[in-house]
């Protein structure tokens, strides 16, 4: 089999049409668009953010899925099984202080992925994945300098290993919402019974931990 790849900025429309022009010319015909780019912003209260740092993460988070949707949907809607998976977060399901700007990104991700997928029922696939922390380098950004702030985040995180298994598994089950995670499940309950306090709850219990990364709340 051939392969053939392309690496660029996601957060670019333009990189977003050459891309589905190079699909074309060359010939591929893709199944599935999974969309997993994503970066997570040092935590900081939201009058902090600068500008850059609001932009940078609503194009990568938001508009790189979008784009990528709108360039590339023609292309996999020819596939006699056509599919889109949007990888979001549990934080699209209850945010937690200090993400403002990350959970307002994931947060739009979500919607219009479900406002898609009714668009596209019985023609396509379209598929939301909500893992919580999870063991990769998202928290890079975070500047984690103390052993236990790391013992926390290790402790809380799923394996990659199981997220990915999970995730093809959804997908292979066309499941339409997956959440993957024991903290994404807690997420999740908390935006159902505790739409307005759950964020209050989740911020007390991490602060409560010694959980460092929330002295810079204050």
């Amino acid at each position: 089999e051939k392969f053939s790849y392309l690496l660029f900025d996601v957060s670019e429309r333009n990189n977003w049409k050459g891309c589905a022009e190079y699909i074309k010319q060359n010939g591929i015909k893709p199944d599935v668009l999974i969309n997993n780019a994503g970066i997570l912003p040092e935590f900081k209260n939201a009058e902090y953010c600068s500008l850059d740092e609001i932009e940078k993460t609503i194009n990568i988070n938001f508009y790189g899925a979008v784009y990528s949707m709108k360039e590339l949907l023609t292309v996999i809607l020819e596939s006699p099984a056509p599919a889109v998976i949007n990888i979001d977060s549990s934080a699209a399901l209850m945010p937690i202080a200090g993400t403002s700007v990350y959970s307002a990104s994931k947060a739009a991700l979500k919607a219009y992925t479900e406002a898609v997928r009714e668009e596209l029922r019985g023609r396509c696939y379209v598929g939301v994945i909500c893992p919580g922390f999870t063991k990769t380098d998202i928290f890079r950004s975070q500047n984690l300098t103390e052993e236990r702030e790391k013992k926390i985040i290790n402790a809380v995180s799923t394996s990659l290993d199981y997220a990915v298994k999970r995730i093809v598994k959804s997908i292979a089950k066309r499941r339409e919402l997956t959440v993957i995670g024991a903290d994404a499940q807690f997420m999740k309950l908390l935006g159902k019974v505790m739409p307005v306090k759950g964020g209050r709850l989740i911020s007390a219990i991490l602060k409560k931990s010694g959980f460092k990364l929330f002295d810079r709340l204050n």
